[in-house]
């Protein structure tokens, strides 16, 4: 290990692997014009990981398995939501299913939003 490796940041889940959904999006993210927007994987944000991010335009994407419909987790989501959009993020929620069957739709959300977050943070790109 080199000295500098100490000080990167671990990337990726730990204990996760990627969902088939997520890669879908990530693959298909560049239909839509992204110029400005840098998104990321993995995106931490104080005590919490977002699936997809672009910290420039404070647009947070979560692709959402069938546990987010427990009660709990629902509770648990509506927290975390409310916790970043304190810190002004805005939050975009998918299931697996609208991203595996409806992907325009959920690119067209999606670029509205990045639209909608360039205007309201007075980014022009």
């Amino acid at each position: 290990m080199s000295k500098l490796d100490r000080f990167k940041r671990p990337t990726g889940r730990r204990g996760r692997a990627e969902t088939d959904a997520e890669q879908v999006l990530w693959d298909n993210l560049n239909r839509i014009p992204l110029d400005g927007t840098h998104f990321r994987r993995q995106v931490e944000i104080g005590p919490y990981r977002s699936d997809f991010g672009s910290l420039r335009l404070k647009l947070l994407i979560e692709i959402d398995g069938p546990i987010h419909q427990e009660p709990a987790q629902k509770r648990h989501d509506l927290v975390r939501d409310k916790w970043l959009e304190n810190e002004g993020y805005r939050v975009l929620r998918f299931s697996n299913q609208q991203v595996t069957t409806d992907m325009n739709s959920v690119l067209n959300l999606i670029e509205l939003a990045i639209e909608s977050q360039k205007r309201a943070l007075g980014s022009r790109s």
